[in-house]
């Protein structure tokens, strides 16, 4: 049971990595943020704002807000959660939106079991991220909690150098964004499943004895 729990953990990071894995050549990307600084009360309009946003937005510090979006960039057409879900419970992104007036959404990268991956840019330091968005739904959040817990048990309890620590997917922030739990990562260059098909050709009957080498080693 043990192995066999640790292989679906090394199987679902393998998707992970899928995801997060397309190659970013530009620090920076296009962006229609009104500044890479913090904007001031003075300069966020009420015309830019949804109706759900004039709300939304007096939950957040002055200060910690870096970017959200021109009009034509909101997406609210969903079924679900006032207009952000779909009828799988993924929300649902749009290029150029924001995500908690920070990160400005560049494409998806892909979608999984637990949710969707963005790349974006964060405006904040105005570098590249990805952003793994979790479904609304409490069986995945739950799930992915145990996922984060498990990766943070991996980097405490390896002795790992430096430069080791880029082999485990670094979670870089966590938050609750419009009842969806989104993780920020760095943006990977390394994708395990395209280099598997084009290169390796693993067989996934071998990735059993492959995980395991790399847990005791």
């Amino acid at each position: 049971m043990y192995n066999y729990c640790l292989l679906n953990i090394f199987i679902f990071n393998i998707i992970i990595f899928q995801m997060f894995g397309k190659y970013c050549r530009n620090s920076s990307s296009k962006s229609t943020s009104k500044s890479t600084l913090t904007l001031t009360e003075e300069k966020i309009m009420d015309s830019q704002l949804t109706s759900y946003e004039k709300n939304e937005i007096k939950k957040f510090n002055k200060d910690k807000i870096y970017y959200y979006s021109e009009p034509q960039y909101k997406l609210i057409n969903g079924p679900k959660n006032y207009g952000y879900d779909d009828v799988k419970d993924y929300y649902i992104t749009r290029k150029y939106d924001h995500i908690y007036y920070r990160y400005n959404i560049i494409d998806k990268l892909g979608n999984g079991q637990y949710g969707n991956v963005i790349r974006a840019t964060d405006m904040k330091y105005n570098t590249p991220c990805a952003i793994k968005i979790i479904k609304n739904n409490p069986r995945y959040v739950f799930m992915c909690q145990q996922e984060i817990d498990f990766l943070i048990k991996l980097l405490n309890n390896l002795e790992l150098g430096p430069n080791d620590k880029e082999k485990v997917m670094l979670i870089k922030k966590e938050f609750n964004f419009r009842n969806h739990l989104c993780l920020v990562s760095k943006l990977y260059y390394l994708n395990l499943y395209q280099n598997r098909i084009k290169y390796v050709k693993l067989p996934f009957e071998n990735i059993n004895s492959y995980q395991q080498y790399h847990v005791k080693s």
